[in-house]
């Protein structure tokens, strides 16, 4: 059972017994206040993915291994995503890069671009608008679906991975994902980069990253320069502490995906110098 159906059975239950058990006007206040107590836990599992409140959620990779996962939301971008791709291929880093169908069907070369130079691509609903945690039902699995389905035509592959919008949960997701053999992936450091000062983001995701972290930022609607700046820096102060960039089938592959015949084994991918990463980042900054 999830932490929701818990929730909500210890709720019922707490409520049927002060139901029972008290008199007005005791009986009122008491269950008026399991009921904000109810209704303030629904809030932040729906406003918080790494509660795993509605669904259990990858929001951060099992540590040892000094690596770090990149991943960015929203694409692709015709202005920004090529840029930032030559970006990472220059740096010998791979990232994972969850994509808005909608956007996907109408750059579906920069996706094939994506995949063939090793990052892995997510599925980000098809259309990424702001009522879309309000679906339920079979409109909340047709909005994934129809994304899955325009990237797998693309790819040839269908994605693995899933991130909703602005990360939020609602009590339907997990039965609109299982079906697809979709992963909830959240993240554990997001430093709100989009018109943000570089500098700025880049001390806040230093303060925050671990090993294992799995960083969020966004190349769809970017401002481009903003963006190579933070990730060029990010990877350099980050690679001068021994870490590893890796996508996400390179951090999870040994605990959810090792019986998949193509996943990559990036642990032992030399770094862009031809050295290998040095053991014990540990705690990070």
């Amino acid at each position: 059972m999830s932490r929701f159906a818990w929730t909500t059975l210890l709720a019922a239950t707490a409520l049927l017994l002060l139901g029972l058990a008290l008199d007005a006007p005791a009986r009122g206040w008491a269950v008026g206040a399991v009921a904000a107590a109810y209704l303030a836990l629904l809030a932040a599992g729906v406003c918080s993915i790494r509660l795993g409140f509605f669904a259990k959620a990858l929001c951060r990779g099992t540590p040892g291994k000094m690596r770090v996962a990149l991943t960015f939301d929203d694409g692709p971008d015709p202005e920004v995503t090529p840029r930032l791709l030559d970006l990472l291929r220059e740096e010998g880093a791979s990232a994972t890069f969850f994509c808005i169908g909608e956007r996907a069907a109408a750059h579906p070369g920069i996706v094939r671009r994506m995949a063939a130079e090793g990052h892995v691509v997510g599925n980000h609903t098809f259309r990424h608008v702001w009522w879309t945690n309000f679906l339920f039902g079979l409109r909340l699995r047709q909005e994934i679906a129809r994304a899955q389905e325009g990237l797998e035509a693309i790819l040839g592959v269908a994605p693995r991975f899933f991130r909703p919008p602005a990360g939020l949960t609602n009590p339907h997701l997990r039965g609109a994902l299982e079906p697809l053999g979709l992963t909830l992936v959240g993240w554990d450091v997001r430093p709100f980069g989009r018109g943000a000062d570089p500098n700025a983001v880049v001390e806040r995701v230093l303060r925050r990253v671990r090993d294992g972290s799995i960083l969020v930022l966004h190349d769809g609607d970017a401002r481009p320069d903003p963006l190579l700046r933070i990730v060029a820096t990010l990877i350099a102060r980050l690679r001068s502490q021994g870490v590893r960039f890796v996508s996400l089938e390179g951090m999870v592959s040994h605990l959810h995906l090792a019986h998949s015949g193509h996943v990559r084994n990036e642990d032992a991918t030399p770094r862009r110098d031809g050295s290998r990463c040095r053991a014990g980042w540990g705690r990070g900054r």
